[in-house]
């Protein structure tokens, strides 16, 4: 299938620190981030009672299941199995599955129970900035289904009968309202997936929402770290930053920056680093994103209807073209009555 490793990734998924870096993640505890002096602007993940917050697994099972979710045409809610999961993570070997499905399955419970608290700081593509608001959601709702359980449109899925339960994930309005409209960027899955180590992941997706389409970045130290996050204490302010350099030298090697540099300054606390990418880095991005949008015309059709079409719904490139004329013709006759005296179905 055509470009089917490109995704979308929600805007406050690729900027926020959602999924912990930790190797020490403990039961009940409560990550608060702050990203403003005044304490005004922070993030708090809080898990379930007995439980932990989303970590390197929940991340890769999450880019897994918003792949699926654009292949099922970027539907709010949508079917899948486990099995797909793990096809979508890139994980072929059956004995490796059989010993992950009870971490993924963990996993995928983690992910829906787990409450992200945005203040003054989840990004809204509908307001095309940060909203100045407090904000409690989790990232995703599930259902898992038994066939004795499954309705009529449920138990197609079951035509292997050696299926167990099938899942229907449901995307919370937030991050979906994003993903669907403005509030997001194009990656390919394969590749986010082929970088194992999560932090250097994670500097490359921030990298590439900070540069735009700029050839040059430069970010403190502190900036990158505290988003990704990294311990910043004066006992660990160089193992900090050499860890940041790690990645960096990782982002070079596999090509997804030209080269970096890493400016100390006076102090450990003042370090900064510079990202330089050349035009093919340009180009890849460009191309994924114009390939991605025209698979997006495609696949996803949303559920409104005619008489309520608002004139910001049209892209300026969507204008018709005369040549087009008989085929529209065509397609209004086939509607009701009360669509076809909509005069701004046809073209003027």
């Amino acid at each position: 299938e055509k470009n089917s490793d490109l995704i979308r990734m929600e805007m406050n998924i690729v900027e926020f620190p959602i999924f912990s870096r930790s190797n020490n993640l403990k039961t009940n505890q409560i990550k608060k981030y702050y990203f403003s002096n005044n304490k005004e602007s922070y993030l708090e993940v809080v898990p379930r009672h007995g439980g932990i917050i989303p970590g390197e697994l929940e991340e890769r099972i999450f880019i897994a299941l918003t792949k699926i979710l654009r292949n099922n045409g970027f539907k709010a809610t949508f079917y899948c199995t486990m099995n797909d999961i793990f096809d979508n993570m890139k994980i072929e070997n059956i004995n490796t599955r059989r010993t992950l499905y009870p971490k993924v399955k963990s996993g995928l419970d983690r992910l829906a129970s787990t409450n992200f608290r945005f203040k003054n700081l989840f990004y809204s593509s509908e307001l095309g900035r940060p909203i100045d608001d407090f904000i409690n959601t989790n990232i995703l709702t599930y259902r898992a289904i038994k066939f004795k359980d499954a309705n009529n449109k449920e138990q197609s899925f079951f035509a292997d009968k050696r299926l167990k339960e099938i899942y229907a994930i449901t995307f919370s309005k937030q991050f979906h309202d994003n993903v669907i409209k403005k509030g997001y960027l194009t990656f390919d899955a394969d590749l986010l997936l082929k970088i194992k180590d999560p932090v250097t992941r994670s500097i490359f997706t921030m990298i590439t929402k900070w540069r735009n389409n700029n050839l040059y970045l430069k970010r403190p130290a502190f900036y990158i770290a505290r988003r990704i996050p990294l311990k910043w204490d004066k006992k660990n302010l160089a193992r900090t930053v050499k860890r940041i350099e790690e990645s960096c030298i990782l982002l070079k090697e596999m090509g997804f920056i030209k080269t970096y540099n890493l400016i100390k300054n006076k102090k450990w606390e003042q370090a900064e680093f510079e990202f330089i990418f050349d035009e093919e880095h340009n180009r890849i991005q460009q191309e994924n994103f114009f390939k991605e949008r025209e698979e997006f015309k495609i696949t996803y059709v949303e559920e409104k209807d005619l008489d309520t079409i608002d004139i910001t719904d049209i892209n300026e490139e969507d204008e018709f073209e005369e040549e087009n004329t008989e085929l529209i013709d065509k397609i209004i006759s086939i509607l009701p009555e009360k669509a076809r005296n909509i005069k701004s179905l046809r073209p003027m």
